[in-house]
């Protein structure tokens, strides 16, 4: 048994002379391949070039897109309007002719329909987006520019006549604006035409508390928290007034300018375009950076990872002689393969090389190494392991994996596969590099499927011994004990 050790380690050192003497050939080759590669390189880069600047492109007719539509709602509103224009004068002279005050003052019993003819004004909740003047107004009001706002509202009181948004908001800006009549006519009148909104009850409680009405404002707030009982604001007023239950309290509160903490929202006016195409592309940048985590931590396949067949590169096609006589006789061997078997794993591990499925092709290259091959396959396996590509993280590994059970079987035939184990850790070592024994299984403790050292190259933190872990590594034969491997590790996975 001792003497065909020895051949075998024989056999094997003269075909690595022969290797030697022929690795300038085959560096000469690799670098006539590297550059057809970079040349590959190059033209993708310039493709890559050109898809950017059609995405750019696209990106800024995205970016026009929301202008486009915002300018063709002006415009079918001033359509509209120009169609209800002859209405609206005909109701403003009858009015004047019956001598009464203005429509829009007097009280509408639960809101009453909008007048022949007037466009119909479609709300989303409070937001103004769907109407450009209140939209504007809303915008500048919320800015602090209350009299700008002003300037746009109140030129719109006939169109806008026994709209609750439109009373709402003109309360709201003259509130903030320090109006207190005006504000006051103007909630009042929101309240007649929606009782049940909370931040018209909050804005007329909030004028009462300013002018000293502490009871009328204590029962505003009371109805206001009927209908929401989460309201911080009318919870805040309640708790101000029973803080400050004398007149010169209250009046020292109210000098401390702390009064519009109490005042209503005023609504939101919608996102312009520019904003829209602000939060857009903040959206998207996001997408983008938790997508790139994703691929980094190996959650998701990386999408731009190279799909198409990987080109063959020079030396490794077998020619006639090779597959006139592909087998050596003669020897010890741990497989024996007839002429067709010997080439047909060859081709095999060839096709998936060119599928990137290089862990599989490993397999067939270590089956024909330990076998009858002929030395020709010998040479193109050794250039075949050089062009092969190693996982550098849980994100490329690729599809094909080997169980521990298998590795044990036959550690020749697995040597120099990657593989991916879940376990635990014990018996850690963390000294220059790191080592630990590894109980591999999804459950050890119930199921022990093997164990395994597992040896990095350098120091890497390893969890607490009870935690389940995934550890990508690269298999290794020991050599004089037979069947036994061991672990060459590459990374760690936790928080399984």
């Amino acid at each position: 048994m001792a003497q065909a050790r020895t051949a075998r380690a024989l056999a094997r050192a003269a075909r690595a002379g022969a290797a030697v003497v022929r690795a300038p050939a085959f560096a000469a080759r690799a670098q006539a391949f590297a550059a057809r590669a970079l040349a590959r390189a190059a033209r993708a880069l310039a493709r890559a070039a050109r898809a950017l600047a059609c995405a750019a492109r696209a990106l800024a007719a995205v970016v026009r897109a929301p202008a486009c539509v915002a300018r063709a709602v002006r415009c079918g509103a001033c359509a509209v309007g120009a169609r209800s224009c002859a209405a609206r004068v005909g109701a403003a002279v009858a009015s004047a002719r019956a001598v009464r005050a203005p429509a829009f003052l007097r009280p509408a019993r639960g809101g009453g329909p909008a007048l022949p003819g007037e466009p119909e004004i479609v709300y989303n909740g409070r937001g103004m987006r769907l109407d450009p003047t209140l939209s504007a107004a809303s915008r500048l009001a919320r800015s602090g520019r209350y009299e700008a706002a002003l300037r746009v509202l109140e030129p719109q009181v006939t169109h806008y006549n026994r709209s609750f948004h439109y009373c709402y908001l003109m309360g709201v800006v003259y509130l903030r604006s320090g109006n207190v009549g005006n504000a006051l006519t103007y909630l009042r009148l929101a309240r007649e035409l929606n009782g049940r909104d909370v931040s018209t009850i909050l804005g007329l409680a909030a004028l009462y508390l300013k002018r000293g009405d502490v009871g009328s404002a204590l029962d505003l707030y009371l109805d206001a928290l009927e209908l929401d009982g989460k309201n911080r604001v009318a919870k805040k007023a309640l708790r101000v007034i029973r803080r400050n239950t004398g007149a010169d309290s209250l009046s020292a509160w109210l000098g401390a300018g702390r009064l519009p903490s109490l005042y209503p929202p005023v609504p939101f006016p919608g996102l312009s375009a520019r904003e829209a195409a602000a939060v857009a592309g903040a959206a998207v940048a996001a997408c983008a950076i938790g997508f790139g985590a994703f691929v980094f931590a190996g959650l998701v396949p990386n999408p731009f990872a190279p799909h198409g067949p990987r080109e063959i590169p020079p030396g490794l096609a077998l020619t006639r002689e090779a597959r006139t006589a592909p087998v050596a006789p003669g020897g010890s061997h741990l497989y024996v393969f007839t002429q067709s078997q010997a080439v047909g794993a060859y081709e095999r591990a060839l096709v998936l090389f060119t599928n990137y499925r290089d862990n599989a092709a490993r397999v067939y290259l270590n089956r024909i190494l330990e076998s009858n091959a002929a030395d020709v396959f010998r040479d193109r396996i050794g250039l075949m392991l050089h062009y092969m590509d190693s996982p550098t993280g849980f994100h490329d590994f690729g599809p094909d994996n080997v169980s521990i059970s298998r590795a044990w079987q036959e550690p020749l035939l697995y040597r120099g596969v990657y593989v991916i184990w879940r376990g635990r850790a014990t018996d850690v070592d963390a000294l220059d590099r790191t080592s630990f024994t590894f109980l591999v299984g999804d459950n050890p403790d119930i199921r022990l499927e093997g164990v395994v050292r597992v040896v990095f190259s350098q120091a890497v933190p390893v969890p607490p011994p009870g935690e389940l872990i995934e550890v990508l590594g690269r298999v290794v034969p020991v050599e004089g004990d037979g069947g036994r491997i061991m672990l060459e590790g590459i990374t760690i996975r936790e928080n399984l």
